[in-house]
């Protein structure tokens, strides 16, 4: 276990410090204290999608990591790997324990807010997932799409582009199983390709109508967000087969 020190942002000019002596905490912004090294089995890496994604519960916890880009080996943060074991690592802050829009709106926006985690882990390519609207004033009714849209929702939100079992376009009205791209097998995690997908994305797809659009979801926090009418319209639904 290592003293650290995190921090959201660019990247300094001239790269960072690795002289610090008298480190101090930002709420939502820096961060010191004692990090342990993730094992290889609480995180997995999507280097398609480019996001680093947990297999454990870190709520209420820091997360920093320290990297070079592939294209120009420009460095952030300096890990365990560059340092003695008595210097304070430089990491960049990718998870904050105040994920509040008021109080760290950096952080926040930074949130992951398309990535939606089903109840079932180590998916096969049998696994089945629907994404669908709730009728109006008609408890345990949904449909595939919103009422006056000929579109499937899924086809809509980008999670159905190509015909089944291909990567090759027209959509075909059926979630499209991609590892890495749509779905992480192993977590269950499902990726939106856009960032707010219930809120932006539906607008992109030509919806209009402020009804169908929840964007509450992504300037609240969760627990307001739930308070919202919109938080019963839209549910992903299917049927899990996982491998043995």
């Amino acid at each position: 276990m290592c003293a650290g020190k995190v921090m959201l942002g660019p990247r300094p000019a001239g790269g960072y410090d690795t002289s610090i002596t008298n480190p101090h905490i930002v709420q939502g912004l820096e961060y010191f204290g004692y990090f342990r090294k993730l094992m290889d089995h609480e995180y997995y890496c999507d280097e398609y999608a480019g996001f680093i994604g947990l297999r454990i519960n870190a709520q209420n916890l820091h997360v920093g990591v320290a990297y070079k880009t592939y294209t120009n080996e420009t460095k952030y943060g300096r890990g365990s790997n560059e340092s003695f074991h008595t210097d304070t690592l430089v990491l960049k802050l990718i998870k904050t324990d105040v994920e509040n829009p008021e109080i760290a709106p950096l952080a926040w926006e930074l949130k992951m807010k398309n990535v939606y985690r089903l109840p079932m882990e180590n998916l096969s390519s049998g696994t089945k997932i629907y994404l669908q609207h709730l009728i109006s004033n008609t408890p345990s009714l949904y449909i595939d799409s919103i009422p006056g849209y000929s579109r499937p929702l899924i086809t809509m939100l980008k999670l159905d582009r190509f015909q089944t079992g291909t990567y090759n376009p027209p959509p075909d009205g059926f979630f499209d199983w991609w590892p890495s791209v749509s779905i992480v097998p192993q977590t269950g995690d499902v990726l939106f390709p856009s960032l707010n997908p219930f809120s932006e994305g539906l607008g992109q797809a030509g919806i209009l109508d402020s009804a169908y659009l929840f964007n509450e979801l992504y300037i609240q926090t969760k627990i307001y967000a739930q308070q919202s009418p919109k938080a019963s319209l839209y549910y992903i639904r299917g049927k899990a087969v996982q491998n043995r």
